[in-house]
């Protein structure tokens, strides 16, 4: 016996409706999909190209400076590491509670069991608030470790009640009173039946634990004070801010000019200041090796090792250095955070307060300069936020904090300077 098969004839309508839905699905497709390839051929472009603001299709010219310099950068593969040790503890503490919290929230024999799951659904609205968290994760001890990332969010009250509605609608009743006839324990009925039944919520709440723990950033600024601690977008926002930092400074025409020329060359510029008019200048060709000093350099310096010393700070209050003058007290300042930054032992950050907040202003700052040498040499610069909400300030150099870490730091710090 043969069989015929037919094939119904598409109407103009449909035909019309299948070529627009298809270029419609082809067009959303480029417009997610260029964004992402364009990324990563400008990765590997020259960046005078990229610079150039021209379209991008193609590599014109292969440029991996950026990748050598990025497999170069320890901190960067210790942050990898800390956010996968973070993810993967976090991911499985955050299993082993939230998991049999929603099968026992499903269970309508659990004395209680609308009062808990009212006091869940509570902290979805409201909360204690940051201060009173900061406090919780310094009296239990677990202040810059491990687990102040991941207590803190080991429990969502959001995918509980994900869980315990699938329960409730995953596990009928009957199949628990039959396991119970024959002699079934809860707990053996929650390891051996539940369970194994279960593996599509536990790999979907292993999915929302694991991308929210790998994107924490926050927590991370809040409770973790070691450098090598900080995990993964910490360090990658650490560094588009050193670099916009790196790009505000401006010590007149003649060294924009000079950074632009070595940019469209792909040379490096290093300009060190060795007085209010004298400025050492050196371009350096990183292919061949090679320096060309600058007409700006009086003489030739040897370069001074710089080392950070984490035992001390600076804490900054004003915008001028002692009390009297108000003209000599910014000059007084100019030239303090000027020697600062030309120290072997730099310390291990400078802190802004009240009326010093102005000092990292774009505007009303006179000592731009010498902060964004501090900060290329490794000195963290923080602001007080109340302070820069205050005064309306415009940052221009450094990161902001409250006085929660500010007083953290000044406690742990053996030394406070003052200037």
């Amino acid at each position: 016996m043969s069989t015929v098969k037919t094939r119904m004839k598409m109407s103009t309508g449909e035909r019309v409706f299948g070529i627009v839905n298809a270029i419609i699905m082809i067009t959303i497709c480029l417009v997610i999909i260029y964004p992402i390839y364009y990324v990563v051929i400008a990765s590997m472009t020259d960046p005078v190209i990229v610079n150039s603001g021209k379209p991008l299709l193609f590599i014109e010219k292969l440029y991996l400076k950026g990748y050598e310099t990025t497999l170069k950068y320890k901190p960067l593969w210790t942050a990898y590491g800390n956010t996968i040790l973070y993810t993967v503890v976090g991911s499985i503490t955050s299993l082993i509670t939230t998991i049999p919290a929603g099968y026992a929230l499903s269970r309508k024999d659990l004395p209680g069991r609308r009062g808990l799951i009212f006091v869940f659904t509570f902290t979805m609205f409201f909360s204690g608030g940051i201060i009173p968290l900061y406090l919780t994760i310094k009296n239990l001890g677990i202040y810059n470790s491990i687990w102040a990332m991941v207590l803190p969010v080991a429990v969502s009250a959001y995918n509980l009640i994900v869980c315990r509605s699938f329960f409730e609608a995953g596990i009928p009743g009957e199949l628990l009173e039959a396991a119970k006839v024959d002699g079934c324990s809860d707990f053996r009925f929650f390891f051996e039946i539940a369970i194994p039944i279960s593996t599509t919520i536990i790999a979907v709440m292993c999915l929302f634990y694991a991308t929210a723990m790998w994107n924490q950033f926050f927590n991370a600024l809040m409770y973790l004070q070691d450098d090598d601690k900080m995990p993964l977008q910490v360090v990658l926002r650490n560094l588009v801010l050193m670099n916009q930092a790196n790009q505000m400074g401006s010590s007149g025409d003649a060294m924009v000019t000079k950074q632009k020329l070595a940019e469209q060359l792909n040379y490096n510029i290093d300009v060190k200041k060795v007085s209010d008019e004298e400025y050492v200048v050196t371009v350096s060709n990183p292919a061949a090796g090679g320096e060309v000093p600058g007409k700006e350099a009086a003489e030739e310096k040897s370069p001074v090792l710089q080392v950070k010393d984490d035992s001390y700070i600076v804490v900054v209050n004003k915008q001028i250095m002692g009390h009297g003058s108000e003209e000599l007290g910014k000059k007084l300042m100019k030239a303090f955070l000027y020697t600062l930054s030309e120290q072997e032992v730099l310390p291990k950050k400078v802190i802004f307060y009240n009326g010093g907040v102005l000092l990292v202003d774009k505007t009303q700052s006179h000592v731009l300069e010498e902060l964004n040498t501090l900060q290329e040499n490794g000195v963290e610069i923080m602001s007080c936020g109340a302070c820069i909400d205050y005064y309306k300030v415009d940052m221009a150099v450094g990161s902001t904090s409250n006085m929660y870490f500010i007083v953290e730091e000044m406690r742990a710090a053996d030394r406070v300077v003052r200037p």
